[in-house]
C-alpha cells in the first residue's frame, strides 16, 4: 500500500489551476475554425490539375478532420510533382495555410508553382 503525502492547499490549488488552464488551452488551433467545405472546394478546384491519388489522400485526411496535415501533405506532393496551378488556387492554398497557422516552410514554396502561359489551355 502506498503512503499518501499531504499536499498543502496552496500548492494543490495552483496545480489544479494550471491543469485546468492546460486542459482549456487547445494546441494548434486558430481563432477562426477551419471549415471542411473550404478544403473540399479546394480539392474540387484541384481536380484536373493533380493526380487522382493525391486528391484522394487530401480528401481522406480532411474527412478525418486533419486539415493541417492534409494541407501540408498536399503541398509536399505538389512540390514533388512540380505541379503548375492557377494563381487563384495557389492563393487559396496560401489563405488556408495561414488560417491553419502552418509554418511557412511547410507551404510557402507553392507560390512558385504558378501556371505558366504555355501550361494553360
Amino acid at each position: 500500500m502506498t503512503k499518501k503525502i499531504p499536499i498543502p492547499a496552496r500548492v494543490r490549488s495552483t496545480v489544479v489551476s494550471l491543469l485546468t488552464q492546460l486542459h482549456r488551452t487547445p494546441r494548434h488551433t486558430v481563432d477562426v475554425p477551419p471549415h471542411e467545405e473550404h478544403f473540399l472546394l479546394l480539392a474540387q478546384e484541384l481536380d484536373g490539375y493533380v493526380a487522382t491519388d493525391v486528391l484522394d489522400d487530401f480528401r481522406r485526411e480532411i474527412s478525418y478532420g486533419e486539415y493541417g496535415v492534409g494541407l501540408e501533405n498536399l503541398c509536399e506532393r505538389l512540390r514533388e510533382f512540380d505541379a503548375r496551378l492557377p494563381a487563384a488556387i495557389l492563393d487559396e492554398i496560401a489563405r488556408l495555410a495561414r488560417l491553419m497557422q502552418l509554418p511557412d516552410d511547410r507551404w510557402s514554396f507553392v507560390t512558385t508553382l504558378k501556371e505558366r502561359p504555355e501550361d494553360a489551355g
